[in-house]
């Protein structure tokens, strides 16, 4: 009596049972079936690109990175780590100024270097200060100052306090800030663009490249030499301390 039932109410509705039982097949197959095939297609052709922009970039960084003298860039290398250490460097600074102050005609009378903690400043750098006391005349002390603006490492007048000895002599102390930048951790992604230098950025390399020059500590201070090839960071004598 039942199946009856059923097969007369079928026979009765069939033209909207079947419509509707399709279109319900239809669109169980479009959410479960067509959907996620169609968002994994457009997925890997969207990863496809990706992967094709990453090669054009690594291609185009390799033809630059060939194009690059290597002779140039350890120039620039030594250049911008003498200007810029990336470790405090005691030997070399007092190197550089016993060699500016003898070009200059004064006489250092001390110099103090900050052994203490390093000062942060913007970009990540950090400084240390050296104390100066020098007798001079008026004349040399000026060259003395311009050579500190024009000197192969970054150096900054601190402060600065004169005493007039004589008729063309003079006493002064002052702190020069030195600064130095540790080597970013972070160097950008393999498959960023290669970041090249600006106009200024090149002048500027150009800049301390020609300003780049064996500095030598005399025995007096210290006795190690220091040449523009032994400029990268040394670490420590005894790796085990």
């Amino acid at each position: 009596m039942k199946k009856e039932k059923v097969v007369d109410f079928y026979l009765k509705y069939k033209l909207v049972i079947y419509p509707f039982a399709v279109g319900f097949v239809s669109i169980v197959l479009i959410l479960f079936v067509i959907i996620p095939q169609l968002r994994g297609y457009l997925n890997s052709k969207e990863d496809g690109q990706v992967t094709q922009n990453r090669l054009k970039i690594l291609e185009s960084k390799a033809a630059e990175l060939e194009s690059i003298s290597d002779e140039d860039l350890t120039r620039r290398l030594r250049s911008v780590i003498a200007a810029l250490p990336v470790e405090k460097d005691y030997t070399v600074i007092i190197g550089l100024l016993q060699k500016m102050s003898a070009e200059a005609g004064i006489n250092l009378k001390s110099v103090v270097l900050d052994t203490g903690g390093s000062k942060d400043v913007e970009g990540g750098a950090s400084n240390f200060s050296v104390k100066i006391d020098s007798t001079s005349t008026k004349f040399s002390f000026d060259e003395f100052l311009r050579r500190i603006d024009n000197a192969s490492a970054v150096l900054k007048i601190g402060s600065l306090s004169t005493d007039i000895i004589g008729d063309d002599s003079v006493s002064a102390s002052l702190v020069l800030d030195v600064y130095y930048s540790p080597t970013p951790k972070i160097l950008g992604s393999v498959d960023s663009p290669l970041q090249t230098l600006t106009e200024e950025e090149e002048a500027l390399a150009v800049k301390l490249s020609a300003n780049l020059v064996p500095v030598v500590v005399t025995p007096g201070t210290s006795e190690q030499a220091v040449q523009p090839t032994n400029l990268l960071p040394r670490g420590k004598p005894n790796p085990f301390e």
